[in-house]
């Protein structure tokens, strides 16, 4: 959302090489998205939080997504929120990583069950999700360079949001 990696095939290929073709994602809000259509807002949402950007266009000047699809990663973070600003005001951090099962797969694979907490903050404003997901873990890499593909060797199969509230200090 920031526009810190090119609007480039090769750099949107990070995403591909580590999403299942079959990737699903059922968002905080219920809303569900099949590869294609977070692929698509991943795209369009490129940028729209860059420091100094205008709502709704991307530093290219191409047409961002404006507002945020319904149950979009982003839940209304990209542009069209707010007038443009002097620095950046959006931010993805993830916290308590837990990995709750490792299944049986194939002859190289397994299937991880992992849970965390994502917070997203824009304007200030912390917005909490946990996360479930499912990857296929390639337990070959990085021994067997044909398994490069995916990052570290995870790929993302599924994923299902809760929201949750900040808790106060």
């Amino acid at each position: 959302f920031l526009g810190t990696l090119p609007r480039t095939d090769a750099a949107f290929d990070r995403f591909v090489k580590v999403t299942a073709d079959t990737f699903n994602i059922v968002t905080k809000d219920g809303t569900v998205l099949n590869y294609q259509q977070l692929a698509d807002i991943l795209d369009k949402s490129h940028g729209c939080m860059v420091a100094g950007s205008v709502p709704g266009v991307s530093p290219d000047g191409r047409q961002s997504a404006g507002p945020c699809p319904a149950g979009s990663a982003a839940n209304g973070a990209c542009g069209g929120t707010a007038a443009a600003t002097s620095e950046a005001t959006f931010a993805i951090y993830i916290r308590n990583v837990r990995l709750l099962q490792v299944l049986p797969g194939g002859p190289t694979w397994v299937t991880a069950i992992v849970t965390y907490e994502e917070w997203q903050t824009v304007h200030g404003v912390a917005d909490g999700r946990l996360s479930s997901v499912v990857f296929r873990a390639d337990t070959q890499w990085p021994k067997d360079s044909n398994l490069g593909d995916a990052a570290h060797g995870l790929t993302w199969l599924h994923v299902h949001e809760t929201p949750i509230q900040a808790q106060s200090q």
